[in-house]
């Protein structure tokens, strides 16, 4: 909750209406994000208690935090970001509940989900499973397991994790992954 936290201090003071979150292996498209928050994405005071991103269903049954936005990359609005980081959550209540030890927490996008998910209000979920505009880790040997992707296609991804393949990526797409790109450049994108 520290980042946003920090992005709940200051969006008053700079009319920030969003607040994101991505992995540092996440490389974002900010023409494509630009656009979609533009034409896409309410204004505050419109904004209240909104959470986007690629959602998945966790296998497992139970609540809160049985759908949840992957950690790549999920944004939050300002007034939400400031929940998340308010001393309102009982957060080791939710993580020591009998619920969320079943669905298998424990990783930090699935603990925001739950953590969301405990509002008092109803929260609206933007689903961006078909507008995605990054690319995320999907190495040369992801690829290769990936059905949809031949052994030629493999080499147009790399891993993003370090720098070499960051950079690599970067150059190959100009600093752009358009949201109509093929699917081998997401991962975990459900059909």
């Amino acid at each position: 909750p520290t980042w946003f936290k920090y992005g709940a201090s200051i969006a008053s003071k700079y009319g920030i209406d969003y607040i994101n979150k991505c992995d540092s292996d996440t490389m974002l498209s900010m023409p494509h994000l630009i656009d979609y928050i533009i034409t896409d994405l309410s204004p505050a005071p419109y904004n209240v208690r909104t959470y986007g991103g690629v959602f998945v269903k966790n296998k497992r049954k139970g609540v809160p935090g049985n759908i949840y936005a992957e950690g790549q990359f999920y944004f939050v609005s300002s007034d939400l970001a400031y929940y998340l980081s308010s001393d309102e959550i009982d957060r080791e209540a939710i993580l020591r509940s009998e619920n969320y030890r079943r669905i298998g927490g424990k990783a930090e996008d699935f603990d925001a989900a739950a953590f969301i998910q405990s509002h008092p209000y109803p929260i609206k979920y933007v689903m961006m499973n078909h507008r995605v505009m990054w690319a995320h880790k999907y190495g040369r040997d992801s690829a290769l397991e990936d059905p949809n992707i031949s052994l030629e296609d493999s080499d147009l991804v790399s891993d993003l994790k370090d720098s070499d393949g960051w950079m690599a990526h970067w150059k190959r797409t100009k600093g752009l992954i358009p949201a109509t790109r093929a699917q081998f450049l997401f991962t975990n994108i459900p059909v």
